[in-house]
């Protein structure tokens, strides 16, 4: 399918999130990192659309490498992917977690640029910064489609090491990627362990369908 194949799909978010985002910070953030963070959604954004208008002649492993940066970039992985775990993350190794933020960091990638599959005249507009929970900043965005409504998808963003990075997604404002997601891997890591949960989300990737179980349809 031609286009942003789902927008539901695209960044795969179906449940309730981690933190509220009505919730504002004790201590808010300057203008400053308001604009930074909202400068790291637009970079994120630039090459999203790059690889939409490019995506015919990119095929799917050239989005995945044309996106590999930009997400690595704006994406705060080790922390989304310690988070998606839980309760199970303290209780790896070392070897394991560097195991699991690899293969998160590919599955989210690959989640990318199969939704982002070609472009029939979206637009990816930034609207507003503003203040979040636990000293965080949330940036406000649609995606507009011409004859369709326009799909809000806001960015939680937390600041380490001086960078502003995502730390969750949330489709039409309510939604949590990282819910589902934590959601969905609880179980299995309960039931069969880590390793299993890589090779199955190994072959999502190896067959292209990366999000293919995490999400619904959004017409």
């Amino acid at each position: 399918m031609s286009g942003i194949r789902s927008l539901a799909r695209l960044l795969a978010p179906a449940a309730l999130g981690l933190f509220c985002l009505a919730t504002p910070s004790l201590a808010a953030p300057s203008q400053a990192d308001l604009d930074a963070a909202r400068g790291a959604v637009a970079g994120l954004y630039d090459r999203l659309l790059e690889a939409m208008k490019g995506a015919e002649q990119l095929g799917l492993e050239g989005r995945r490498e044309k996106l590999g940066p930009a997400v690595r970039a704006a994406y705060d992985l080790q922390l989304m992917g310690a988070k998606v775990l839980g309760r199970h993350w303290r209780g790896l190794s070392n070897e394991d977690k560097q195991r699991w933020i690899e293969i998160f960091e590919r599955l989210t990638i690959a989640t990318y640029a199969e939704r982002f599959d070609g472009w029939q005249g979206e637009e990816l507009v930034i609207e507003q910064a503003e203040p979040g929970a636990r000293d965080t900043i949330v940036v406000h965005t649609r995606i507009v489609r011409p004859a369709k409504e326009a799909v809000p998808i806001h960015y939680r963003l937390s600041q380490r090491d001086g960078q502003w990075r995502v730390i969750d997604v949330f489709l039409n404002g309510t939604v949590s990627e990282l819910a589902l997601r934590r959601s969905e891997y609880g179980s299995v890591l309960q039931k069969d362990g880590l390793t299993p949960l890589i090779d199955q989300l190994a072959a999502k990737i190896e067959s292209g369908q990366a999000s293919a179980d995490v999400a619904s349809e959004l017409d």
